[in-house]
């Protein structure tokens, strides 16, 4: 029975006439938010903001990182930096000129600063090659003069004398020179043929035949005609066709049949046209456009070979006719290639950073990417440059870094056209996701990412859309997780649709939907979470019970179960209750009396109950309390009084306590009148508004403070964002103002 102490007679009597209206009039929410301490999150149609890298295209502004984007014409060489965290990327024009754009926290862009840009930036001089290494950049001019900026601290910019400074701008290695390469060590070929090496040499990857770094340019005997400096190892063709490697060997990427390390070149037998190399291992081209891979082939089958976890330690055919490779996915999780045809094909991980539709997972062989008429590539931290015959240029792939260079990396609050009513994305721990909103007055939209192809936009198929397509209904709530949505129609019927591998879903079964099916019951509130295999989602019903369903990692289902495993339709948690939040592996909810309960895993604290005990079902959090939010390891929550608390997780300062210290029990953040909060379920950020319509922000940036910048600072104390605000989106996404 509900605990209907906190009611008066005459609210009990309007309760119950609430409940009944609910079933013929959606104005009856507003009743039940005045009656049952149950907060509605309709507040009224106004202008939504949203300020992210736009991965998966979640602004919704129908531009986004999957598919190939034009940048710049007249484009005649390229260069990224392959499988790197500090991603920038560079391009040379017709004309001769250079750009840069990507991260700058070591003046790798050349521009004489260390600021960060999502817009090209041109490099003074006229050259006519660039190539990226791990935080640092050479190019050669058009006069054959060698230069490197960005940092210098293992040599990598040949300055000699133990020089191991960062340049912002270009700074001159002696000599003439026809082609450059480079990662955590360069390598550059003279006019003359003869190889030079220097920078870290951890694994003798100079090829000098010891492990000592070098601050200058040191010879790799022989006459060469081309070079590719890898992670920990290089590559290189000799004028007679004969190709070289040398370096770590650990999963076989010397060619020799072995693993042994070598800090002078090693034959590989053939002859050979050109060689790529990856993060641990080696593409070598033979006459007649055939492309043969070695080395490591974890990571979703590295080596195209069709195989996943076999590592080769001599060179083996990839069938078809390639013109070039290149290593594209984040931190060496991925290749691609450009057939002769035109086309670009990817596989490992990697792939999924371009490629969603019909992909087997891992994607051990080459899947295309659509498009046609390309004849060069390149590839960074998880995107993709590529030329066409025309001289344009595409981009395509992962753009947090604002590497790309399209400028839609929103470190500032952007509108999205149109009157809104609420917003919200999940992202998952690949770091993309969905997201969705209500137009005013009642109008449900999607968009984003469609990770699986099993219809998470409701659409009736698997499609990715980059701008927001309607729901057919009216609705007036929606919840997410990484691969499904739920939304609650006016009249009170809950829907779901997307991957339902965990029974996220409620349907009671596991099978995929691509357009909405009803979940049996009459609901008030909804509320989901969750990525992977560990998704969840809870609703209450128009009686104030609670239901949950999905995974039950760590007792998150709150129903007194054994952790694992789950349930594919709702199952009652006992109780009354008005108001439910659904974070990572945890789950919160607040009963009729204003009482507070948490439940799930708790090695943060993030139940609040001042312990670390995993809960299976739900245990009391001291107070009373009028509202709650679950983020990553962490919640929120605002007293009656309207003090705003935070417990669990405070690895950034996300608490907004002043401090990084984990709390185990509720811990008041500073200030009054709160109205509301929304923490980031996968990261660690979170929004708070005050009843001024003042909106801060705690934890840390990666675009996701709003303040203009793209940085990895912290705010361990509230930041505010400017402006008045009405109404936060869910999960830590974007913002509502006053129409």
């Amino acid at each position: 029975m509900p605990n209907l102490k906190a009611f008066t007679r005459r609210g009990f009597i309007k309760s119950i006439t609430a409940t009944l209206a609910l079933l013929f009039s959606r104005k009856s929410f507003a009743k039940l938010g005045d009656i049952a301490f149950w907060k509605s999150g309709k507040v009224g149609a106004g202008k939504l903001f949203l300020w992210n890298d736009n991965w998966d295209g979640v602004m919704g502004l129908g531009i986004s990182a999957r598919s190939w984007t034009q940048l710049a014409p007249s484009v005649s060489s390229l260069a990224a930096g392959a499988s790197t965290e500090y991603a920038h990327t560079g391009h040379i024009k017709t004309d001769g000129t250079l750009w840069m754009v990507g991260r700058n926290y070591h003046g790798q862009l050349g521009d004489g600063s260390t600021t960060y840009r999502s817009s090209p930036v041109q490099v003074t001089g006229s050259w006519n090659q660039v190539a990226i290494g791990d935080q640092a950049t050479l190019a050669i001019r058009t006069n054959g003069t060698l230069w490197a900026w960005g940092g210098g601290w293992n040599g990598q910019l040949g300055q000699g004398n133990g020089d191991s400074n960062s340049y912002s701008s270009p700074v001159q290695v002696p000599g003439s020179w026809s082609m450059a390469s480079a990662h955590q060590s360069s390598a550059a070929i003279r006019t003359d043929g003869t190889l030079f090496t220097w920078g870290i040499n951890g694994y003798g990857q100079l090829g000098t035949g010891n492990t000592s770094n070098n601050y200058s340019p040191i010879q790799v005997p022989g006459s060469w005609s081309q070079v590719a400096a890898g992670l920990w190892h290089m590559a290189a063709v000799r004028t007679d066709g004969s190709l070289y490697a040398w370096g770590r060997n650990n999963r076989g990427q010397l060619g020799q049949g072995n693993t042994t390390n070598r800090s002078s070149p090693v034959v590989i037998a053939g002859t050979w046209t050109k060689v790529r190399v990856g993060h641990e291992s080696t593409y070598g081209f033979k006459a007649g456009d055939q492309l043969f891979s070695w080395g490591a082939n974890d990571d979703g089958g590295l080596l195209g070979q069709g195989t996943h976890n076999t590592h080769t330690s001599s060179p083996v055919q990839v069938p078809g006719a390639w013109l070039d490779v290149c290593d594209f996915g984040r931190w060496g999780a991925g290749m691609a290639g450009l057939k002769t045809a035109g086309t670009v094909w990817t596989w490992g991980y990697g792939a999924n950073d371009l490629i969603r539709n019909g992909l087997n997972y891992p994607p051990i062989s080459p899947h295309q990417v659509p498009g046609t008429g390309f004849n060069a590539i390149t590839g960074g931290h998880g995107h993709l440059k590529a030329k066409k015959a025309d001289g344009t240029l595409w981009v395509a792939g992962y753009n947090t870094d604002g590497n790309q260079g399209l400028g839609y990396n929103f470190y500032s609050p952007v509108q999205v056209p149109g009157s809104w009513v609420m917003v919200g994305s999940n992202f998952g721990w690949r770091g993309w996701g969905h997201a969705a909103g209500i137009k005013a007055p009642d109008s449900l939209w999607v968009w984003g990412n469609d990770f699986y192809a099993e219809g998470v936009m409701g659409q009736g198929n698997g499609n990715s859309y980059y701008s927001p397509v309607q729901i057919t209904g009216q609705w007036r709530d929606f919840a997410l997780a990484e691969d499904a949505t739920l939304g609650l129609r006016t009249n009170g019927t809950l829907w779901s649709w997307g991957y339902n591998y965990s029974g996220i879903l409620g349907i009671n079964n596991n099978s995929p939907q691509n357009s909405p099916v009803q979940v049996v019951g009459s609901w008030i509130a909804v509320s989901a979470s969750g990525w992977r295999w560990n998704q969840a989602a809870a609703g209450i019903k128009t009686d104030f019970t609670l239901w949950t369903w999905g995974t039950n990692y760590h007792g998150i289902l709150g129903i007194n179960l054994a952790p694992g495993g789950g349930r594919s339709s709702p199952t009652q948690v006992p109780g009354s209750w008005t108001q439910v939040a659904v974070g990572y592996e945890s789950m919160c909810a607040i009963r009729t009396d204003g009482s507070l309960y948490c439940w799930g895993l708790n090695d943060d604290g993030q139940l609040g109950n001042g312990n670390t005990t995993r809960q299976s079902s739900p245990v009391q959090v001291p107070g009373t309390w009028s509202f709650v939010n679950v983020g990553e390891h962490r919640a929120f929550g605002i007293k009656s009084d309207g003090t705003l608390w935070g417990w669990g997780s405070n690895n950034a300062g996300t608490l907004g306590v002043g401090n990084t210290t984990n709390r185990s029990s509720p811990t008041q953040i500073p200030g009054s009148q709160w109205k509301a909060v929304s923490a980031s379920t996968s990261g660690s950020g979170a929004y708070m508004l005050r009843g001024d319509g003042t909106m801060w922000i705690t934890g840390q940036n990666y675009a996701h403070l709003g303040n203009g910048v793209w940085d990895s600072n912290s705010f361990s104390s509230p930041f505010q964002v400017p402006g008045t605000w009405k109404a936060l989106g869910k999960h830590g996404f974007g913002a509502l103002k006053d129409s």
